[in-house]
């Protein structure tokens, strides 16, 4: 009988275990529900033209359905490729222009990527020439330059020595890399190669988890390195967050929505939305001259700097881990 009994107590003990580990695991925040990073876009639609694939080719997403008179001009600078991977950032530039800002994305090309930055130049050049003809979105003045990977060198490389350019007011760089390639690119954060920027010029370096300390990260390099005041620049790191389900990684393909090493199509998430897009859409918005209530170039360790470093919420109410920004990164 007592045999039978601790049987049955035995089973009842698997049994809740069970169920237990049925409970299904929290969901993550979806996109912020107004402002920065969210999708209450004040243009439902986007006109794209041009050609990527070519080094020095571009290619144009106009804000539509209403279709402003003008608007800022966004340079999206991208990342090493093999092959034309504009589809990877397609989400990222749409979401740009739906945002109200004329977005260039500039064909550096594929393997040279000691030539990205020449054909980088041509690119913004051509690009600036067709948005002049009839048709088009009138640029008003603004512009910003984001850039992904070396591509966010490669940016800050054309802010500090624009040439025939428009030099920009505000320059994002996502997860910015390359420096372990810079004797053969000639791409790189030196002190010397970021001294010709104006200190007028905001700067945001956000960096993923998983490439903060290699060797190949360029953030510390930048944060060091740029001439531009403290109030005018911040530094932030996207933390990876698995409490629930999907988990939460970031990692140098994190503002991509797909894997640039694995292809493939991975769904936009909340890296995405509160990691990249949302600092980025107040960075440009700032460098344009918009007001806002919470400048993401609040890089002090202290609670007032709190919303930039806001990740939202896993569906069970906790907390996603959240940003750091200069401040507590020690810079």
């Amino acid at each position: 009988m007592r045999a039978a009994a601790l049987l049955a107590m035995v089973c009842l003990v698997l049994l809740l275990s069970g169920v237990a580990h049925a409970q299904p695991r929290p969901s993550p925040p979806g996109p912020p529900a107004t402002g920065p990073g969210s999708v209450d876009y004040p243009h439902a639609g986007v006109t794209v033209s041009g050609t990527s694939g070519i080094p020095g080719g571009f290619v144009l997403y106009e804000p539509a359905d209403p279709a402003p008179a003008s608007a800022p001009v966004v340079v999206y600078l991208h990342g090493a490729q093999g092959v034309d991977t504009r589809d990877l950032s397609d989400a990222q530039l749409r979401h740009l222009a739906r945002r109200g800002n004329v977005v260039v994305y500039a064909e550096e090309g594929t393997l040279d990527v000691a030539g990205y930055r020449d054909a980088a130049r041509r690119a913004i050049g051509s690009a600036l020439d067709e948005l002049a003809r009839p048709g088009h979105v009138r640029p008003d003045g603004g512009v910003g330059f984001v850039g992904h990977s070396i591509g966010g060198l490669v940016a800050l490389s054309l802010a500090a020595s624009p040439g025939d350019l428009p030099r920009p007011s505000v320059v994002v760089a996502h997860d910015p890399a390359g420096l372990d390639y810079a004797a053969f690119t000639g791409i790189d954060a030196s002190r010397t190669t970021l001294a010709g920027l104006d200190p007028a010029t905001r700067l945001l370096v956000i960096e993923a988890a998983t490439t903060a300390g290699t060797s190949n990260g360029a953030a510390d390099a930048i944060w060091r390195n740029a001439p531009t005041p403290r109030a005018q620049r911040n530094w932030l790191r996207v933390p990876s967050d698995d409490r629930g389900t999907p988990p939460l990684v970031s990692d140098h393909s994190g503002s991509l929505a797909g894997d640039v090493f694995l292809g493939g199509g991975s769904p936009l998430d909340a890296i995405d939305w509160w990691g990249y897009w949302r600092p980025t859409d107040a960075a440009l918005a700032e460098g344009f001259g918009q007001t806002s209530d919470r400048s993401v170039f609040c890089s002090d360790a202290r609670p007032e700097c709190d919303r930039v470093r806001d990740m939202g919420s896993w569906n069970d109410g906790t907390p996603v881990a959240r940003i750091a920004n200069a401040g507590d990164l020690g810079g």
